[in-house]
Order: structure tokens, then sequence, then C-alpha cells
């Protein structure tokens, strides 16, 4: 499979996703590799592009192919359906995210302050309006291809968390039996960060959200999981 030779780093949106996709020729010098993991991010930037248009179920092959100037046999050599190519989207879009998550915070730093550098980050990247569309599309043919599901969560558990790892164990050891381990505080801190104003985003709610409203959203998470982890705080 393509993605299995695709080592390339993550970019942030698809705009920047079609500067790294532009049609300027590579040349024949360049890695095998670098020159897969172009044509690995022109094929996803378009069809990315189709998906959101169209929808999944009424995107087809040929839209993909129509837009790039290419037969469906030269797509098929790299994607054998609109499933895989979907799926691909799916992992990409989900790398992307944690990549933009960034590195943890210095182990120097305290929980509170951790917590909020990274929640910030969380409420950036989800809440942004590519991330919302591409959401609601994944979330709807999560049902059909439950591959989806499996992606997105291990993806969640092995990178998103990462950048809190070091911090949340600490905050496990400290919470006794709250937590059985320093992933499922994560989530939990995750969940708090995100799922109201994630929620309201998702059903078109509220669309633009202020510095100021992702800062409360944070700090009010931060409160909840603090007096969970360090109860003596709150006496």
């Amino acid at each position: 499979m393509v993605r299995d030779l695709l080592t390339g780093q993550i970019v942030r949106d698809t705009k920047v996703l079609s500067m790294a996709s532009s049609s300027t020729p590579l040349k024949a010098s360049t890695p095998l590799k670098d020159r897969m993991a172009a044509q690995r991010a022109e094929i996803l930037t378009v069809a990315l592009s189709v998906f959101l248009r169209e929808g999944y179920s009424r995107a087809s092959i040929a839209d993909i192919v129509g837009e790039m100037g290419k037969a469906k046999s030269w797509l098929y050599t790299y994607y054998p359906s609109k499933e895989s190519l979907f799926l691909d989207i799916v992992r990409f879009m989900t790398e992307k995210a944690a990549n933009a998550y960034g590195p943890a915070p210095e182990q120097t730093a305290s929980l509170e302050d951790a917590l909020r550098t990274v929640g910030l980050r969380y409420l950036d990247i989800v809440l942004g309006q590519t991330n919302i569309r591409f959401n609601r599309m994944t979330v709807s043919e999560a049902e059909h291809l439950p591959q989806i599901k499996e992606i997105v969560h291990h993806q969640m558990r092995a990178t998103v968390l990462a950048p809190l790892a070091w911090h949340l164990q600490k905050a496990v050891e400290k919470s006794g039996t709250t937590f059985t381990d320093y992933f499922a505080a994560g989530e939990f801190f995750y969940d708090l960060c995100v799922l109201s104003l994630h929620r309201r985003a998702l059903m078109g709610i509220q669309q633009q959200f202020t510095a100021e409203e992702k800062l409360t959203n944070v700090e009010r998470a931060i409160k909840v999981f603090l007096d969970l982890v360090e109860p003596e705080r709150s006496r």
C-alpha cells in the first residue's frame, strides 16, 4: 500500500496540502520516498476537497481523477477502492491533527500549566473549519466503515495524549484509584476541553470561537480535572 511508504511531514490544512502537492515536476533524482509522499499529498488534497464538497456517498473516483486530469486506472494503482482512499484520508487527517498538537510541555511545568497549554492546542485544532466538516462526514460514515473508529481511537490514544503523558502519569499516581492509567486520565481531560464547544460547532450552532471562549472552557476543564487528581486543592 502507498501509505506504508510514506512518512512525510504532516501539514496543518488543505491550503498547505495544496502547496505541498503543487504541479511543479519532481526531479528524477528526488528520492522515491519523497516522490511518493508528494504524490500521496496531491491525491489526498484533491480527494478531500471532493469528499467535502460532494459528501462520501455522492463522491466518486471519476470525480477525483477528473479534477486531477488522470485516468481511473492511475488512481487504482494507489488505492483499490473509494473506501480505501477515504480511510487513508481519515488516517492522514488524524495524523495531521496529532502532529499539530505539538511537543510535550517541559517536565518542569506544573500540571496546571501543562494542561492549559495542551488544552488550548486541542481546541485550536478540533474547531478548525476543515476539521469540523470532515468530522461530520466521518461520524456519519463510521457505521458503514468501522475501520474509521479504529483509526481515530488508536491514533488518539497513541499520539493525541502523548504531549501530556509525563504529567498525566504523575497525576494518576497522585489520584490513586480515580483513573486506571494516564490514557483514561487524558481522555477525560480531552473530553472536558473539547466536547461542549465541538458539539456546538458540529451542529452548526456556533462556527467561530474567540480566544477568550476557548480559554474559559479550558480553565473550567482544568478545575474539574484537578479537583479529581488533586482533591486537596478544593478543600
